[in-house]
């Protein structure tokens, strides 16, 4: 029994380093450090978990296949149990979309006032590049239409009119103001206001301004009787957005 295991381990670790022998050595073309760690363990979505902590990493890749609503609803997905989970950022590819990376990829990031500050650090330092096009996006009640929020004439620095600071747009203006200098080498960028609540708005947004990749926030991993009942915008983006996601965790409470 032994050695049949034993041969079983032998022959899984040869497959997957045939597997993974060209993205190794694209790697290493690249000068990108790569090495390969197999984890262990009764469930891989804790397996997964427990080696990003181990490792500490900044960022997990996972896929995502489109399981059936009950099988979902039953067993959870590896996808959603990292973002509920894991204690760093994410980032989640979809299956059978195109591998081939648009030559000006337009990225969406999904902005609220408690985390947009740190969101969009991380994405300028560990996303974005130079060919991307940026919109932001910021969800609100306040408004009964999308209102495209013009970046024209906006003030260098903050204002001091306390109505016209309550705006959705001078909120949406002061999240992203310190940002603003740091998109200047991308291909562009605009700020959209969506009308409702997030989740179905970040859906429609995504297919109306043909977006690639949708960067939305999470608080710490773990769980709450507020998301239990009803979910959280990153858990559903997970779920239901047609193009790769990135789930940023925040550091803060």
């Amino acid at each position: 029994m032994r050695l049949r295991l034993a041969k079983r381990k032998q022959d899984l670790s040869e497959t997957l380093l045939e597997v993974m022998k060209p993205w190794m050595e694209q790697c290493s073309q690249r000068s990108i450090h790569a090495e390969i760690c197999v984890v262990q363990g009764k469930d891989p979505r804790e397996s997964i978990v427990d080696a990003c902590e181990a490792l500490h990493a900044s960022l997990l890749v996972v896929g995502a296949r489109a399981l059936q609503p009950v099988t979902r609803a039953l067993l959870g997905s590896t996808s959603d149990f990292c973002v509920q989970h894991a204690p760093c950022s994410i980032l989640v590819a979809r299956e059978n979309l195109s591998l081939i990376r648009p030559a000006m990829r337009r990225v969406a990031i999904a902005l609220e006032p408690s985390m947009g500050e740190f969101l969009l650090s991380w994405a300028q330092k560990h996303l974005l590049q130079v060919n991307d096009y940026i919109l932001f996006l910021h969800c609100t009640d306040k408004i009964q239409n999308e209102i495209a929020v013009s970046t024209e004439s906006w003030p260098a620095t903050p204002g001091v009119d306390a109505e016209v600071d309550a705006t959705p747009e001078s909120k949406l203006i002061e999240m992203i103001r310190p940002f603003l200098v740091h998109v200047r080498h991308l291909s562009g960028h605009e700020a959209w206001l969506l009308a409702g609540e997030p989740r179905a708005q970040l859906d429609a947004a995504v297919s109306r301004h043909k977006i690639d990749l949708l960067v939305v926030g999470a608080r710490r991993p773990g769980t709450t009787l507020k998301r239990l009942l009803l979910g959280s915008v990153s858990n559903h983006c997970v779920r239901h957005s047609a193009v790769p996601v990135v789930v940023v965790r925040s550091n803060s409470q």
